[in-house]
């Protein structure tokens, strides 16, 4: 959250693991960092098939998705306005 984007990248990776909605989870935010917009939109439908998919998780996501271009608390903070919060 302070603008060192790219060396959050190795602390994301070692998050990996769990299921399969954390996973994708990781794997979007990981994606967002590296501005990969193939494999952020993989995580995205990876994320949203999850059984345990969390609303607001994926609304951050949709953030990711919608403010690419913008720094990772832009992004969450583009994620939560258009869910209303």
């Amino acid at each position: 959250m302070t603008g060192r984007d790219l060396l959050s990248i190795p602390h994301f990776e070692q998050a990996r693991g769990g299921d399969a909605e954390w996973s994708a989870y990781v794997d979007a935010t990981i994606a967002f960092l590296k501005r990969d917009a193939a494999a952020l939109a993989a995580a995205r439908a990876n994320y949203a098939a999850a059984a345990n998919a969390a609303p607001m998780r994926l609304a951050v996501i949709d953030g990711f998705v919608a403010c690419a271009d913008q720094s990772y608390v832009r992004a969450v903070q583009c994620g939560m306005a258009a869910m209303g919060h």
